[in-house]
């Protein structure tokens, strides 16, 4: 709720709060898992038995281990690039965006892509030069518009969750924009 009660945001935060709060409405109403929880824990462990082998092989300090096996907890969750595709294949969503929201599912693919590149520039910056490998990486007003499409696609999940009927939701949606 705070992208819309702080008035003056620099665009680079309003976008990630933009992905981040699209990523946890995915995590609270949608599955976002590749398996079942149970059948994953048992993967990860086989994973975690032979990473600890291979790490204690390869010398890589003790310290670290701990660390480098529990980012294996989020191997089971889908991507933001999953969770967006996932939301433009639900109809209940995608019935709902205005129509000029994307001019083709050729456009729709780039903005996913456009979306996942960019957040991850932005949340793990690195060298100017390593910025530029990615083509969907976008700045100022790209980047102004990439927000507010995500800030609609926000809006179409948060009244859809409130069972308000499509069409009034695309009314209300087309309306400001």
């Amino acid at each position: 709720m705070r992208v819309y009660y702080t008035p003056i945001r620099h665009t680079k935060d309003l976008f990630l709060s933009f992905a981040q709060a699209i990523e946890g409405f995915y995590r609270i109403h949608h599955n976002g898992k590749y398996c079942d929880d149970s059948v994953f824990d048992n993967i990860r462990e086989e994973l975690k038995k032979v990473f600890s082998a291979e790490l204690k092989k390869h010398k890589v300090k003790e310290e670290y281990h701990e660390s480098l096996l529990n980012k294996t907890k989020y191997w089971n969750e889908f991507s933001l690039k999953e969770r967006l595709e996932n939301l433009f294949k639900d109809e209940k969503i995608s019935s709902c965006l205005p129509d000029r929201l994307f001019e083709n599912s050729d456009a729709k693919d780039k903005f996913v892509k456009q979306v996942r590149d960019t957040r991850g520039s932005l949340t793990h910056p690195t060298s100017k030069t390593n910025k530029t490998k990615s083509k969907y990486i976008v700045t100022d007003s790209d980047l102004t518009l990439l927000t507010t499409k995500l800030k609609i696609i926000l809006e179409v999940c948060l009244l859809e969750t409130l069972k308000i009927p499509p069409p009034k939701i695309k009314s209300i949606i087309e309306q400001p924009y």
